[in-house]
């Protein structure tokens, strides 16, 4: 009866160390599953954040490519504006008696045309270095404001406003720079009151995350300074 007892014990005693090593197989096969769990987890966050990256490239892309294609039409249809009445004008036996006055217009209204590009660009810049990201959205708006053609300037800076705020926040530097660059196209529309409200936010922005002694924020001040003379 020992012997029987005591082959029993040790055959119990065998099947434990069995089911120890078992256990502890399965405990490294779990500790190695949720490693692979969390790299994976890891692999589709970073996948997630690059198709939304992707996804916003794309939309500014598409959004550039709309403002060429308008760029383009209205390109096209100035032209043939310009090749028309160039045509009446010659077909016109009345212009050579009674030539017209557009040099006296043009004259007349020299105050009222846009900003050059080069004054633009000085009153944006001042105190503050665009970013390289926005140097080309910058540098577009300057030209189309440059030339009178707010009907895609302001479009193309509001849009470049909401991206930004979504982006990096509305106190943000880069925000308050894109205000002023809205605020002076409004100024050369005459819209005063418009412009002085983007100015104020754009000095509030800039004294908040510039200190109220930059550079950047004087010049939105002399900006203010001159937008007020004018009204």
């Amino acid at each position: 009866v020992m012997t029987a007892l005591a082959s029993h014990l040790q055959s119990v005693e065998a099947e434990k160390q069995k089911l120890r090593t078992q256990v502890r197989r399965l405990c490294q096969e779990n500790a190695w599953l949720r490693d692979e769990l969390a790299a994976a987890q890891q692999r589709l966050q970073a996948s997630e954040q690059r198709v939304s990256q992707l996804e916003e490239e794309n939309k500014h892309l598409d959004f550039m490519a709309s403002i060429r294609k308008y760029d383009s039409d209205i390109t096209e249809e100035s032209e043939t504006s310009r090749s028309g009445q160039a045509d009446s004008k010659r077909d016109d036996p009345m212009v050579d008696l009674f030539p017209d006055d557009d040099h006296e217009d043009n004259r007349n209204n020299k105050s009222m045309s846009p900003t050059p590009p080069s004054q633009f660009a000085q009153q944006v810049n001042a105190g503050y270095e665009i970013p390289a990201r926005l140097r080309t959205l910058h540098n577009l708006v300057i030209q189309y404001a440059s030339q009178g053609r707010y009907e895609v300037a302001v479009p193309l800076c509001k849009q470049a406003l909401e991206d930004l705020e979504k982006t990096s926040g509305h106190d943000h530097p880069d925000v308050a720079t894109m205000l002023n660059i809205l605020a002076l196209v409004y100024r050369d529309q005459n819209k005063y009151k418009e412009a002085a409200n983007l100015l104020n936010d754009a000095l509030s922005i800039r004294e908040k995350t510039l200190g109220e002694n930059h550079p950047a924020v004087a010049a939105t001040l002399n900006n203010l300074a001159v937008l007020y003379g004018k009204r």
